[in-house]
């Protein structure tokens, strides 16, 4: 689906997205509300990630014919971080963590290594969502992000697991601290017997131990900086969950 007046395309991903890699699946706000604050979060011209955020209250306004959110000049841009050439199409994200917009454009960019205090425009979930009433398929966002029409007004994000069973991780299994200097802590508060495995990013097997039903501590400080995932299963009903890990001395 795409529409101009929003500045807005949405396509699907078909295939190549790795479990492994901990995805999460960020939510949105259709209500047009204006939020309390804003980040943005980009990836400008392919670049490493970076995280913007404006404290000043955004605007709705129209910029080239398209509705948006403006980050306006007035308010001096971003208050932390800054857009740059290259960060079009990222998401603007509202004090919920809900995606409000896409980034259009504007003149917001760096000056050496500072912020230039200039205004970045967004187009509006809002008026993508169901382009203002006349909505269909190919130029809205509402017939294939709310298929079976709920009328959810706004979700939060969705975590993705391996083989996930989110009461079983929510209730049962606590791990933490996470990055970790090398000690990892489990707390078990079910009733059934837990095998955990520590595999590298190669996937290749570095631990494989069964754990106590209470509290249990991995000692990983032995292995090299870098990402590690825990699997651990469920001997009594073959549930298994895998975490990232990340180990930093």
């Amino acid at each position: 689906a795409s529409n101009s007046n929003s500045d807005v395309q949405l396509v699907e991903i078909t295939g190549g997205l790795d479990a492994s890699w901990d995805l999460e699946w960020a939510g949105w706000d259709r209500t047009g509300t204006v939020p309390n604050y804003v980040v943005g979060i980009h990836h400008p011209s392919g670049d490493i990630m970076k995280v913007c955020r404006d404290d000043s209250p955004v605007v709705q306004t129209t910029n080239g014919g398209a509705k948006v959110w403006e980050i306006t000049s007035s308010g001096n841009g971003w208050e932390k971080g800054v857009t740059e050439q290259g960060s079009s199409g990222s998401a603007l994200f509202d004090h919920n963590g809900r995606i409000i917009g896409q980034l259009l454009g504007g003149g917001a960019a760096c000056s050496g290594t500072n912020d230039n205090n200039q205004y970045d425009v967004y187009g509006r979930f809002n008026v993508s969502w169901d382009a203002e009433g006349s909505g269909t398929s190919s130029n809205s966002l509402s017939s294939w992000l709310d298929p079976k029409g709920t009328g959810e007004d706004a979700i939060d994000m969705v975590s993705q697991t391996l083989s996930v069973d989110d009461s079983f991780i929510e209730s049962a299994i606590t791990i933490y601290p996470n990055p970790t200097k090398g000690i990892l802590n489990i707390v078990n508060k079910s009733d059934n017997v837990l095998k955990y495995k520590v595999l590298n990013a190669l996937g290749q097997q570095i631990l494989n131990e069964e754990m106590d039903k209470n509290n249990n501590v991995i000692d990983i400080s032995s292995l090299s900086n870098g990402i590690y995932f825990l699997n651990i299963k469920s001997e009594n009903t073959s549930v298994e969950i895998t975490k990232k890990i990340i180990l930093k001395h």
